[in-house]
């Protein structure tokens, strides 16, 4: 994967370390991890120092509908916002783009 396609991420991540910097989860950071953790941060999806989210529509639908969620997303830079969406939607499926949409929309 060439740094172009990931450069949201990187900056994502950059952008919403904490102060004490990124819990350290297991001896390598993929791609998947990294993701996992920045959904935590800027989403409140999920907990920064485990290492699974259980994410599927179920999870994704109700983060939906809490009061601050859908708030979080839109107020992410458009790239980061796309590269989420397209994260997601390859691993929670098709029921994502509209549920972001939404989001983004501010609709709970």
């Amino acid at each position: 994967m060439n740094a172009a396609r990931i450069r949201w991420l990187l900056d994502a991540l950059l952008e919403a370390e904490p102060v004490e910097g990124w819990p350290r989860v297991g001896a390598v950071l993929t791609r998947d991890r990294a993701v996992r953790a920045l959904l935590a941060a800027r989403l409140g999806l999920g907990d920064t120092t485990s290492e699974t989210l259980d994410l599927d529509a179920d999870t994704l639908f109700a983060w939906s509908r809490t009061p601050t969620g859908p708030a979080r997303y839109a107020e992410l830079p458009d790239a980061e916002r796309a590269g989420l969406a397209e994260w997601l939607e390859q691993s929670v499926g098709p029921v994502v783009p509209t549920l972001l949409a939404l989001a983004a929309g501010g609709r709970r």
